[in-house]
């Protein structure tokens, strides 16, 4: 049903009125540039315009530039670094994804944390083919939780798997 004005029939302009999630993003970005906010506060409205970017147009290489921005901002905000690895992956940019997992790993807490990150670090290694840096990363993740036993799982596998390559080709 339409929304009309009662007394001229005419329809309401909120009807079509409409908030660009993006737009409002990027406008908070400019405030805060203006006003000069805190790293933090534009690490944050730059992850919020990321997901914006994301999320509501599915452009996922400005998503990526948005958190690749809110890392620069602040690298500490564990979001940012987390995404834009993410996304840069899903754009083909391995490079950039290995270096800002890396700045995730860094920042985090010690412990788990870490050791979580570094795993991500890993994952991203193995993806790119880059064997040495996963096995190096995975020895870092183990030892940063030593209750965890994923990495030494994952170096054992990988391991076993360079074993049966290596007889393969003898």
């Amino acid at each position: 049903m339409l929304d009309l004005e009662p007394e001229t029939g005419k329809l309401l302009s909120h009807v079509f009125a409409f908030e660009d999630p993006v737009q409002t993003a990027e406008e908070r970005v400019s405030a805060l540039d203006s006003e000069g906010a805190t790293a933090n506060q534009r690490a944050r409205a730059l992850c919020d315009l990321g997901r914006a970017w994301e999320i509501s147009l599915g452009a996922i290489e400005e998503a990526a530039r948005a958190y690749g921005d809110a890392t620069v901002a602040d690298p500490y905000l564990e979001e940012a670094p987390r995404q834009a690895s993410r996304l840069c992956l899903a754009v083909g940019d391995a490079d950039s994804s290995l270096a800002y997992a890396r700045v995730a790993a860094v920042t985090a807490p010690a412990g788990k944390q870490r050791a979580l990150a570094l795993r991500r670090v890993a994952a991203v290694a193995s993806l790119s083919a880059d064997t040495e840096a996963c096995l190096e990363t995975l020895c870092e993740a183990a030892a940063e939780d030593e209750s965890d036993v994923i990495p030494h799982e994952q170096i054992a596998q990988m391991l076993g798997t360079m074993v049966g390559l290596k007889r393969l080709i003898r």
